[in-house]
């Protein structure tokens, strides 16, 4: 207890950081047993507990599905690719996804470039420049 300036006891408030439903939980006051203060709301002896899987639902269903996902191999449209040929190979190098994502990229710069600086509505009004590159 504190005392006030007439000397005056005054009750004192502990502080804690926990949300209000987990200082309820802790108390033993809230869905977990009041005579086990502190005790494992998780228990096998809690029915509250047995009956509902949290938020989350079941643990052990959910890491097994996490671990099939992990050993799942890599989806790769090449596997549905031809094994020989010159079109394959042009296909499957790397070269010619980054020339791929390259022609993407730019087509989005002249998008930006169309939409901002052509003056025509339609293609035939349009500077020679923007009728070339269309």
């Amino acid at each position: 207890p504190v005392e006030d300036d007439g000397g005056t006891a005054l009750p004192t408030q502990t502080v804690s950081n926990k949300p209000q439903a987990a200082r309820v939980l802790d108390s033993g006051k809230g869905r977990g047993s009041p005579t086990n203060e502190g005790a494992n709301l998780r228990s096998h002896h809690n029915p509250v507990a047995q009956q509902c899987d949290g938020i989350f639902g079941n643990l052990e269903q959910m890491k097994e599905t996490v671990r099939e996902q992990m050993c799942k191999p890599k989806y790769d449209v090449a596997i549905f690719y031809h094994t020989t040929g010159f079109t394959q190979w042009i296909a499957r190098h790397p070269r010619f996804e980054q020339l791929t994502l390259l022609v993407i990229g730019l087509n989005a710069l002249w998008i930006w470039i169309d939409t901002d600086h052509n003056p025509g509505s339609v293609l035939l009004n349009s500077p020679p420049i923007f009728q070339l590159v269309e």
